[in-house]
């Protein structure tokens, strides 16, 4: 499937190469052809003048009619331009309608990954992570939907003081549905502690044994996966941690974004409608 890109992934694209992001790199992120990368940076080069015209008076007329007459979306829109004789770029019909808000009413799922998913922080996964026997543990909080690590900690051995740090560090008070709880070592200090009480202060209610640990853990795979190769590159928890939140990778709504992003839309979007502050 290919990857419609807009305004914002293109300034991305172009800044990220002046810092020495290769292009097949960015190729694969975006899903598109290393050419596709090459001709965004060829167009930036250009002056003014010599890009694409905006559309005119009497295109913009003719997807206004559509849009008011059959809300249809910028792909058929295009095609009907052609077959009108119109030759205007789809990418100009497409941030033509952007901008005017010309968005298929859809219901409210969440689309990550080209699939709905449940808003951010419907599930929060206390989970942890070895690399080898006499490596320190990893505890993280992580948000399913997003896979943004929401709190962390680092230590050689997992108690309930370091647990307890890490639920502390969840600055999102009332707003987690559910705290699923790796089944394991996790759980019995959990369940043998007082960190119920440090839960329910957080506004969760509901607290849950992962059963299906193996399963829901290997979904944290590529999180694992990127703590054991890029960590120890990093000075600090905290700084990896900020990397890894900020890494666009995620294809959300019409672009690539990263967990923060995505999390951060999302939280301000629900607390607009439900008028929370």
């Amino acid at each position: 499937m290919k990857y419609m890109l807009n305004t914002e992934d293109r300034k991305f694209i172009i800044d990220s190469v002046k810092k020495g992001y290769k292009v097949t790199e960015l190729a694969r992120m975006f899903n598109v052809t290393p050419r596709r990368i090459q001709q965004i940076l060829h167009e930036s080069e250009l002056p003014e003048s010599s890009r694409d015209s905006e559309l005119t008076e009497e295109e913009k007329k003719f997807i206004d009619d559509l849009w008011d007459k059959y809300r249809i979306g910028s792909r058929t829109i295009y095609y009907l331009l052609r077959s009108k004789g119109f030759n205007v770029s789809y990418y100009k019909i497409y941030n033509y309608m952007k901008v005017k808000r010309m968005v298929q009413i859809k219901d409210n799922a969440l689309i990550v990954n080209g699939k709905k998913a449940e808003p951010p922080l419907s599930t929060v996964l206390l989970d942890y992570h070895q690399r080898s026997f006499n490596d320190q543990y990893a505890i993280f909080c992580v948000d399913m939907t997003t896979k943004k690590i929401l709190s962390y900690s680092e230590s050689m051995k997992i108690t309930s003081d370091v647990v307890a740090a890490v639920l502390d560090g969840l600055n999102i008070s009332g707003k987690i549905k559910r705290l699923m709880i790796r089944s394991g070592v996790l759980s019995l200090i959990y369940n043998s502690s007082n960190l119920g009480y440090i839960a329910r202060k957080k506004g969760i209610s509901e607290v849950v044994t992962d059963k299906g640990s193996s399963r829901v853990h290997l979904s944290l795979s590529k999180l694992w996966q990127n703590y054991d190769k890029y960590r120890w590159t990093f000075n600090s928890l905290e700084e990896f941690v900020n990397w890894y939140n900020e890494r666009p990778v995620t294809r959300f709504e019409d672009r690539i974004a990263s967990p923060d992003q995505i999390f951060e839309e999302y939280i301000k979007k629900y607390d607009m409608n439900t008028g929370e502050s």
